[in-house]
């Protein structure tokens, strides 16, 4: 029953509104679903072991001697770019004698 032609636009209204509750509770549906999912198996994966203390390295005797004056401090410096922390890495890199330890991630 239409009156003065509100019937219409409220049908539109109902209609539209219908739509945006299914929309919504599809995509609802699809994240749960989607995070319902597993990390893949680690088994085959190869063991890491880390090295001794690196004490008698250029790099440990250098980290001794600095941390030797300054028991309370944190031990971490604020690096201004990104190229700066890019030319730090690259001269630990270079200054490694045993070995170099990356992290990196893929998951979590």
């Amino acid at each position: 029953m239409m009156v003065l032609g509100l019937s219409t636009a409220f049908e539109v209204g109902a209609v539209a509104s219908v739509r945006i509750f299914q929309r919504g509770l599809a995509m609802a549906f699809l994240l749960v679903v989607g995070g319902c999912q597993s990390l893949p198996d680690n088994s085959g994966r190869t063991m890491s072991y880390t090295l001794p203390n690196g004490a008698d390295t250029r790099l440990g005797r250098g980290v001794a001697t600095l941390r030797a004056g300054q028991s309370d401090a944190s031990g971490f410096y604020p690096l201004s770019t990104g190229v700066d922390a890019l030319v730090a890495r690259l001269q630990l890199v270079q200054a490694a004698e045993q070995s170099i330890d990356l992290q990196y991630y893929i998951w979590h």
